[in-house]
């Protein structure tokens, strides 16, 4: 006899243990945890699956919002809509169901989610953090395959496991999530010559290639673990009497058909596959045309060189005016991280007597010094922020004696304390390209208004001039992309307070990551 995975008991034994995080998370953070499912127009199977999404959300507490633009919307449209939840505080995740309508640019869209609200996995940071194994969101179904298997007890490491298909939604990241767990791992697709032959030495065999009934009993060995990921809806009678042909209920499937006009089927064949370990097919999302990355409209900055790779975490925590990166930096001080400003280290090597003073003023004048003769920095900064060259000359003759003094604090930190987080705090990180220098990056984020609200309060400086330094300035929707982790400032001190303690959390469990790969704790192939 087959021993089927129970899937529903999965489900529900999860779901009973979310239960009490949720109620922690009322008491801890004052609210429930927010999802946002965008669902563009009316495709059955989508509307199914955000159903049940919904439906789990109210029966765990959480609080859901759900955004069902019309079938007709754009891709400009659909940003807009992004853009408010990224900006949500009640939003912790955005789900975006696929496939979207022809016009709208998916990987636009997907692109524009904030990483830290990507509740699918499929923004290129969590990809980049997947392949790295670093901590992130991870792909839903391929998740939910590994966990089906560690629920089961079924030994992955050491194995041959084989998935069939190679998208980006399905087939890719579960290949590395199995290689994660040391499984061998090979990825089939409609060009793998002698498909069921490769299948056939596979001890876990993951269908994801979206046909209907593809995989056959001949495609399976004695005694392997099958799981079917696949969703197939057949409209055709004749398919449906064809693969159910040998099936004792074929005439109530037929019944169900003439009722529905319609009927749903896995990738794995289910009148051919029996005698198998296996999974019966289970919705899950349709996956999107393929569609061109989008390309980062600013100039790519160039890369620094790095620091020597040390046992201890570096973090980057950039953003831009009056984005609240410093309130986030003293949160972390008071978490146990060591604090370096780029900023102080900019005043010292600027100063008179600095290393980077004289050769600026030769550089730029005497119209860049103040009455008492030091350098005024907002002087200089309206020069050359608005010139690419005179900014690349700026930084040529300022950043490497900036970088000298932060590695030497780094040097001192490590010596006295080898695994602490050290965070170091820099306005222009992404733009100069120094954020190739560090573990992680850490963005603080804010609507544009908030950022005006503060600096004209905080500098004393009339709109238009802090409009006119935010010109300046690489836009915040820009840095995203190049953020591991974003903390939305837009809201109360404590709400900022308790997303940056989470992300605190975050850097502990990879700095333990990274300290484990450092000293040999664990494998690392």
């Amino acid at each position: 006899m087959p021993t089927l995975l129970n899937g529903n008991k999965v489900r529900d034994d999860i779901l009973a243990e979310l239960k009490p995080r949720v109620e922690r998370c009322l008491t801890q953070a004052g609210r429930p945890p927010g999802l946002a499912v965008v669902l563009v127009g009316s495709d059955p199977a989508s509307q199914i699956y955000v159903r049940n999404k919904v439906k789990a959300c109210e029966a765990l507490g959480f609080h859901s919002v759900q955004v069902m633009p019309p079938e007709s919307v754009s891709t400009e449209e659909l940003l807009g809509v992004i853009g408010k939840l990224n900006y949500d505080p009640a939003v912790d995740g955005i789900l975006v169901q696929m496939p979207l309508p022809k016009q709208v640019d998916s990987r636009r869209i997907l692109d524009a989610i904030s990483p830290d609200k990507d509740a699918d996995g499929f923004h290129p940071i969590s990809v980049g953090r997947l392949v790295a194994n670093l901590p992130a969101p991870r792909a839903c179904t391929p998740a939910g395959v590994m966990e089906m298997l560690r629920r089961h007890s079924i030994e992955v490491a050491g194995k041959h496991a084989v998935v069939v298909g190679r998208s980006d939604i399905v087939g890719k990241p579960m290949a590395l999530l199995l290689l994660h767990a040391h499984a061998t791992v090979t990825i089939c697709h409609s060009k793998t010559p002698d498909l069921a032959e490769t299948c056939r030495r596979a001890d876990i065999l993951v269908a994801a290639i979206g046909r209907p009934a593809f995989v056959r009993r001949d495609f399976i060995k004695p005694g392997a673990t099958v799981i079917d990921v696949g969703i197939n809806r057949l409209s055709d009678r004749a398919e449906v009497e064809s693969i159910w042909s040998a099936a004792p209920d074929l005439a109530a499937r037929l019944a169900d058909f003439d009722r529905k006009h319609s009927a749903l089927v896995g990738d794995v064949h289910p009148a051919r596959s029996r005698g198998r370990l296996g999974l019966h097919p289970r919705p899950r999302r349709r996956r999107p045309a393929h569609h061109r990355h989008a390309h980062v409209q600013h100039r790519r900055p160039r890369r620094t060189a790095a620091p020597p790779r040390l046992a201890m975490l570096l973090v980057g925590l950039t953003g831009g005016l009056a984005s609240g990166k410093s309130f986030i930096g003293h949160v972390l001080e008071d978490c146990g991280c060591r604090l370096i400003h780029a900023d102080e280290l900019g005043h010292q090597v600027l100063a008179p007597g600095g290393p980077a003073h004289d050769p600026v003023l030769h550089a730029f004048g005497s119209d860049i010094l103040t009455e008492e003769g030091t350098i005024d920095r907002r002087r200089l900064g309206a020069l050359v922020f608005g010139d690419p060259a005179l900014l690349e000359r700026l930084n040529s003759l300022v950043h490497p004696h900036v970088f000298a003094l932060q590695d030497e604090k780094i040097a001192a930190i490590a010596a006295a304390q080898p695994r602490a987080i050290v965070v170091v705090e820099a306005a222009i990180m992404i733009e100069t390209g120094s954020y190739t220098r560090y573990d992680t990056i850490l963005l603080a984020l804010c609507a544009r208004e908030t950022q005006i609200a503060r600096a004209m309060r905080r500098d004393h400086l009339t709109r238009e001039e802090v409009e006119a330094r935010l010109a300046r300035q690489m836009p915040l929707a820009e840095k995203i992309p190049y953020a591991h982790f974003i903390v939305d400032t837009d809201h109360t001190k404590e709400e900022t307070t308790l997303r940056a303690r989470q992300v605190y959390e975050s850097l502990r469990a990879l700095e333990q990551s990274k300290h484990s790969a450092h000293t040999g704790d664990s494998e690392v192939i």
